[in-house]
């Protein structure tokens, strides 16, 4: 296998393992809200709970592209990669703190008191299914 074939296969396995892992969490975040018998939110959707927590989560954000442009800056210019300037581990720090903040802003201002349980369910699924990835990248790549 040469370069450009291992390239188009990663690539490939990348697309669907992400195409995979967004239709598990429809589907899983489906359920849950009919179980919860919330309102279900759309995926690619933001529904701030307050003007305060927009406020703190545009604030998340713009830490985390700053760490994005510093950590690329420094990798770059670096003879070896660090791993905690990487994209994927940098985004770790948008998705739990922003799932963490929807969830204490919804269990205090949300009208349907139930919201904050679909959202924690969500989160735990989504870290099961990262960590379940990650363990699955380990086990092939050795």
């Amino acid at each position: 296998m040469n370069g450009i074939d291992l390239y188009d296969y990663f690539l490939q396995v990348i697309v669907m393992t992400f195409a995979i892992g967004l239709v598990l969490m429809s589907v899983f975040s489906a359920l849950v809200s009919k179980w919860f018998g919330v309102e279900r939110k759309s995926i690619f959707s933001i529904n701030y709970v307050t003007d305060q927590h927009k406020k703190i989560d545009r604030v998340i954000r713009g830490i985390v592209l700053i760490g994005l442009v510093t950590g690329y800056t420094i990798n770059v210019n670096a003879a070896t990669w660090y791993w905690f300037l990487q994209p994927w581990f940098l985004l770790m720090f948008y998705i739990f703190p922003s799932f963490i903040v929807t969830i204490v802003m919804e269990r205090k201002y949300a009208t349907n008191p139930n919201a904050y349980k679909v959202t924690l369910s969500e989160m735990g699924f989504l870290i099961a299914l990262m960590l379940s990835l990650y363990l699955i990248y380990i086990w092939v790549i050795g």
